[in-house]
This record gives C-alpha cells, sequence and structure tokens, in this order.
C-alpha cells in the first residue's frame, strides 16, 4: 500500500524517519502480520540512479565519468518481507544510517560489474548523487531484483537505509498468512493511532501489482500464442494433406519400386524427403519473418530479442518434429503398400 504524509506536518526528513519507526513498530504488535518494511522504490516501480564511487578502485580505461547505479531506500525488515534471501552478510539493522553507520545492501549484478571474483561485503561506496553523499559501508549481497520496468535491462542496485532519505510517499510492504481483507482494519487503525490524518491508498497484493504492471506484456503474449498455435496446426495439416496426395499420385511408382526390391525403409525415406525439401524451402523464409516480425515488436519483447539463437533454434526444432509427424502417417502407409494391389490400380 502506497501512504502521504501531510508536507505541513513533515517538511523534513527527521520527523518523517520517527514516525516511520513508530508505524513498524504498531504493525508489529498485531499478531496476523509476520514482517512488515517501507520503502521509497517499489520492486518494477523504479529506482533514482545516481554515480558510484568504489574505494580503491579508479573507472576503466577511456571512462570519464563513475558509472551509474540504481538506489533503493529501504527500511529494516525489507528483505525479510519480500522474501529475498541473503547471499552473503547481513541485511539492515535498526541503527544503520544513523551518523557515522553508513550501510549498503547491493545486488549481485552491482558485483558482477564492479567487485567480480572478490568480496564485496566491508567495501566503502559513495553514491555521489544523493543528498548525502559519504563513504558508506557494503554490509549484504541479495540476489537481483527487477526493480525497473521489465522491459528495461537489470541494473545494479545498491539499496540504503530508509533513514537515509525518507520521503513523504513511501511504500508499505506487510507479510501476513491473512487475507487483506482481514487484516486492513488493523493496519489502517494501528497507523491512524501514529498519524490521524494519514491517507492509506493502492491497497494491493503483491500479485496483483505484478500482473497490473505486466497486463499488456500478459495479453499480447496469449495473443501471439493463440495466433501461433493455430498458424502451426494449419501448417501441420497442410503439409500431412499435401504428402497424403502426394502418396495416392505416387502409388503406382511406389508400386513398382517395391516389386523391383526396394525396402520399406527406402519407400519411408522417399516420401519424408519430400517434406524436409519443403521445411529447407520454408524454414529460411520464415525465420526471416520471425527477425522482421520481431524487430517491428521490439518494445513488446521482455528479456529476449529478435535475434535470441536459442528462441529460434527452439522454433525450428519444434517445427522439424511437427512437419515430421504430419507427414510420418501417410509415409507408413506408403511403406506398407502391397505392391501387387499398387499395380492393379487405375
Amino acid at each position: 500500500m502506497d501512504l502521504y504524509l501531510p508536507l505541513t506536518k513533515y517538511p523534513q526528513p527527521g520527523p518523517r524517519d520517527v514516525i516511520y519507526q513508530q508505524f513498524v513498530d504498531r504493525l508489529a504488535a498485531i499478531p496476523a502480520i509476520q514482517a512488515s518494511a517501507l520503502t521509497n522504490n517499489a520492486p518494477l516501480n523504479g529506482a533514482p540512479s545516481s554515480r558510484v564511487g568504489i574505494d580503491g578502485q579508479t573507472p576503466p580505461e577511456g571512462q570519464t565519468t563513475a558509472q551509474s547505479v540504481s538506489v533503493v531506500a529501504a527500511g529494516d525488515g525489507y528483505f525479510d518481507t519480500l522474501g529475498i534471501p541473503l547471499r552473503r552478510g547481513r541485511a539492515f539493522k535498526r541503527d544503520d544510517g544513523l551518523p557515522g553507520k553508513g550501510a549498503a545492501v547491493v545486488n549481485e549484478k552491482f558485483v558482477a560489474l564492479h567487485s567480480p571474483g572478490t568480496d564485496p561485503i566491508g567495501r566503502q561506496i559513495k553514491l555521489m548523487d544523493t543528498p548525502r553523499p559519504e563513504w558508506i559501508s557494503v554490509v549484504g549481497v541479495v540476489p537481483n531484483i527487477r526493480q525497473n520496468n521489465p522491459r528495461d535491462p537489470e541494473t545494479a542496485v545498491v539499496y540504503v537505509p530508509l533513514r537515509s532519505n525518507p520521503q513523504r510517499t513511501p511504500t508499505l510492504f506487510i507479510r501476513t498468512a491473512s487475507s487483506a481483507a482481514v487484516v486492513m482494519p488493523q493496519i489502517r487503525e494501528a497507523l491512524h493511532v501514529v498519524e490521524p490524518d494519514l491517507p492509506i491508498f493502492n491497497v494491493q497484493t503483491m500479485d496483483e501489482r505484478l500482473a497490473q504492471n505486466r497486463w499488456q506484456f500478459v495479453v499480447f503474449g496469449s495473443m501471439f500464442a493463440v495466433f501461433a498455435a493455430i498458424a502451426l496446426m494449419l501448417s501441420a495439416l497442410g503439409l500431412f494433406s499435401v504428402t497424403t496426395y502426394s502418396v495416392t499420385q505416387r502409388t503406382q511408382e511406389i508400386g513398382v519400386r517395391m516389386a523391383l526390391g526396394a525396402e520399406p525403409r527406402a519407400i519411408l525415406w522417399l516420401v519424408l524427403r519430400r517434406a524436409l525439401i519443403q521445411l529447407a524451402i520454408g524454414l529460411p523464409l520464415g525465420i526471416a519473418g520471425a527477425y522482421g516480425v520481431g524487430t517491428i515488436l521490439q518494445s513488446i519483447l521482455v528479456q529476449t530479442g529478435p535475434r535470441d539463437v536459442v528462441t529460434l533454434a527452439s522454433i525450428v526444432l519444434i517445427l522439424i518434429v511437427v512437419a515430421m509427424s504430419a507427414c510420418l502417417l501417410p509415409a507408413r502407409r506408403a511403406a506398407r503398400l502391397d505392391p501387387v494391389v499398387a499395380l492393379r490400380g487405375d
């Protein structure tokens, strides 16, 4: 859920930090709530970027400015509430972010870019574009959790304590075994005891928020999947019909071949070879078409692209299997023809 602190009552960061701690303490007293945490930047909603400096590390050759990272301000309990496991180190403690106790948790993308092959725990970093740029210590590493839009590439993320920059419009996450309808009145009552003028809005489960964020991908993906399934069925039916008709037209030829000693497997290969020739012509044209359509639809492709080798190879393999399966029945019928019956036709 999203919260909104009135500007007239909370113009400064200090009072905001105090009331946020009171919120979390009140929520911890509710038996139905397993964990809760606040953040300025919810997953998939983006985050401000900042240039990052690393103690003892200079920018790579040819790069004049420090690389940028996404900065997420999160309260203690954030990773536990969202079920994000720690890879190394620890999560935030209650006193992290106080003067002289700067701390940061980084994701694995950050480690891969800025600390490959070395332990990042204990390294000093500086976020140059934050309100209080100072050296802070890396205390933990977490997996890559997509912070930005699904269409954007994954970025290096630095999580800092919420008290370092408490905004007036945070997002509150709550983990509970109860339904939202049951626990929500208790949450509203607890928060309004601390701040009666606090608006609470956009109340959703995490599944609902994720579905809302990616509905367009689900719609377009489902639509293209249906079209692809229909096209695949039509192509398989067309190959089956064409191959069956071809076998019927060549019945006497097949009979002659078998009468002259052709083995059933040779007849089987004779029929399947025709389908393979059609595939050899159709697949390059289809791949070229897929690349062209993929380039046009690049904006709705997520974590892939029109040149994705694995995707294209999988499609080619599926088409070959479907084509061979469609032609297998007519080919087996041709291989089982009685040469006497075949030669007696017409």
